[in-house]
């Protein structure tokens, strides 16, 4: 008895880690190898969430050919407006606005609405 006691807390306890654990996202990461810091930048889609009237993440790393996204999560709505001019989007509540940078070069961005909101993508 003792034994299916133990067997079922085991298993409940399973999925209770498994519900709990939220989804992974990629985010760019340092690794120091032999005393060298190699920061990894990923290629393909990246999301900035809006929440608390901020960017996460303020800065982003990316590869040229990389596409961003940025998502509205936040309670009111927000814009998406690049100091370079190149992409000024409004995103209601739930909204996204996607850009591709195809050149090298930090693209810094703001909310209109919110002009302390600021953020930059860094394209390598």
């Amino acid at each position: 008895m003792k034994k299916i006691l133990m067997i079922l807390s085991l298993i409940c306890i399973l999925f209770l880690v498994v519900a709990c654990t939220s989804e992974v996202k990629e985010e760019p990461t340092t690794k120091t190898i032999d005393n060298t810091e190699t920061k990894v930048v990923l290629t393909g889609t990246n999301q900035v969430v809006i929440e608390g009237s901020q960017f996460m993440p303020t800065d982003l790393e990316v590869s040229a050919g990389t596409t961003v996204e940025w998502i509205n999560k936040d309670s009111v709505k927000h814009t998406v407006t690049f100091e370079n001019g190149d992409l000024d989007e409004v995103l209601p509540i739930g909204g996204t606005a996607t850009f591709t940078f195809e050149e090298a070069g930090e693209y810094r961005y703001f909310c209109q609405l919110h002009p302390g909101m600021q953020g930059s993508i860094i394209v390598d």
